[in-house]
């Protein structure tokens, strides 16, 4: 609230929003927060809501705002690696066991966007 009524129109916040918190679902740790879009908004943010994989997406909604600007980046916390993807308690964890697993499957997945197949 502050910030809009400061009118910080120099002020951008991203919000990554992947409904984990460390190590569990937001929603055990906060309840439910959503729609965070709105929330934003009552507190006077210039706000818009982009898939936080896309980064064009994400650089356009980083344009100049008339008030502080709030990016709501939806995102999959560990995408491109299957036994990551949402799951909590992967956060903060090194396991050097599972370094080539999770490298391979993200250059898996960069080839295929790289090198689509023709059918």
């Amino acid at each position: 609230m502050a910030a809009a009524g400061l009118g910080l129109d120099n002020l951008t916040v991203i919000v990554d929003a992947n409904g984990i918190q460390h190590d569990e679902e937001t929603v055990a740790v906060t309840g439910d927060a959503q729609p965070l879009t709105g929330k934003w908004r009552a507190f006077g943010w210039d706000t818009v809501e982009v898939d936080g994989h896309d980064v064009a997406a994400v650089a356009a909604a980083l344009s100049p705002a008339s008030a502080p600007k709030a990016v709501i980046a939806n995102t999959v916390k560990g995408r491109g690696v299957s036994f990551m993807e949402n799951v909590p308690g992967w956060h903060s964890v090194a396991d050097p066991d599972r370094l080539v697993d999770a490298v391979r499957e993200l250059e898996l997945e960069l080839v295929a966007v790289r090198e689509p197949e023709h059918a």
